[in-house]
């Protein structure tokens, strides 16, 4: 749904959002979680999180929306990669958490941080960059994860 509003594509996301609350309530009787009914809510009748260009215009530079993020400021234009951007958003519509993988100096990084910058403002809690390029033992990532989300309380 997120996705579908993000895009401009508000029908869509109703569409999606009466579906998952069919299926919910016939197969499990249940109704959607709280932070679906909240999404509906402020994305998709409010229109609170529309998008800020179409999803094939041009992107804006300068800072990040508003939002709370610690993503690095844009230095440089970013050309290209629609489809990959558009594909790590639908997965991101579906998970919390989504690793890129690839040759190292393929631009995973800058790809992640460009779908980022368009997502800030999407998630309640914001956007956050944790550095792991750094860290050579894997016990050393719970305590950089928390360094980073300690903004958050």
């Amino acid at each position: 749904m997120r996705l579908y509003v993000l895009s401009g594509r508000q029908g869509d996301a109703l569409s999606q959002y009466e579906r998952l609350r069919e299926v919910l309530a016939g197969e499990l009787g249940a109704e959607p979680a709280a932070d679906t009914l909240r999404l509906c809510e402020e994305m998709i009748f409010r229109g609170k999180f529309a998008p800020e260009r179409p999803a094939d215009g041009p992107r804006p530079q300068g800072p990040p929306p508003a939002g709370r993020h610690n993503l690095p400021a844009v230095r440089t234009s970013f050309v290209g990669r629609e489809r990959e951007m558009l594909e790590i958003k639908r997965a991101l519509a579906m998970t919390r958490l989504l690793t890129l993988t690839g040759a190292g100096g393929s631009g995973k990084t800058r790809l992640a941080l460009e779908v980022s910058r368009d997502l800030v403002g999407a998630y309640r809690d914001g956007v956050w960059l944790v550095q792991l390029a750094g860290i050579s033992e894997g016990e050393l990532v719970p305590q950089a994860l928390a360094g980073n989300l300690k903004r958050l309380v």
